[in-house]
């Protein structure tokens, strides 16, 4: 989605949403893809649960969990350094 389109709860995310946004059209994939295989790929995570409102949801995600991120994409992620506020 959008990060410009987002709720007001989220807009403090704004920023670090863009960043991820960034890395996807920078590396070709889709946002989905670089959060199944970031979790998939931490050694410290055993299991993934994940859900899906479509048939096609379901197929997209088999689909990108045969891609394995670089080390490189690995570490732009881990640089997002998300700052709680308290409003």
């Amino acid at each position: 989605k959008d990060p410009n389109s987002l709720p007001n709860c989220l807009l403090p995310l704004r920023p670090y949403l863009k960043k991820i946004h960034r890395i996807c059209e920078f590396n070709n994939i889709n946002i989905s893809s670089l959060a199944l295989n970031f979790v998939k790929q931490n050694k410290n995570i055993d299991k993934i649960v994940i859900g899906a409102d479509t048939t096609e949801q379901i197929v997209e995600n088999v689909k990108s969990m045969n891609y394995n991120l670089t080390e490189d994409i690995i570490k732009l992620v881990y640089k997002i350094n998300v700052v709680e506020k308290n409003y």
